[in-house]
């Protein structure tokens, strides 16, 4: 069967970070991340992002390492918000997502995630 994961964000933390979390922990034989492109002809869409920033406390993180640096007294757990380090993240082909964009298609902005 499919599963479809989709946000009206467009927010990487809400999206891409969710997607690549679901494939860590699940992902292997358990299910992959499906391309579904070819079944919607016509839709304006662009590929998921593989990296991001996550925002907290003011101030911009490019990784876990910079949030742990940050705060080594008290380190609040958010390295699941983060695109996994390494080749990890090629592995994970985030590409396959769908984001929707408001300006490409005179739309709301939507996010699309598709599970086999």
């Amino acid at each position: 069967g499919r599963l479809v994961y989709s946000t009206c964000s467009l927010n990487p933390v809400e999206n891409e970070a969710v997607v690549a979390r679901i494939l860590t922990t699940f992902g292997g034989g358990c299910l992959r991340l499906v391309d579904a492109r070819d079944a919607l002809p016509g839709l304006a869409c662009r590929p998921g992002v593989s990296g991001w920033k996550v925002w907290h406390r003011g101030q911009w993180h490019s990784d876990w390492a910079s949030v742990q640096d940050r705060f080594r007294r008290k380190c609040p757990n958010l390295e699941s918000l983060f695109p996994p380090g390494g080749d990890g993240v090629a592995d994970l082909h985030l590409d396959r997502c769908l984001r929707l964009m408001p300006h490409d298609a005179n739309q709301g902005g939507f996010f699309v995630a598709v599970f086999e």
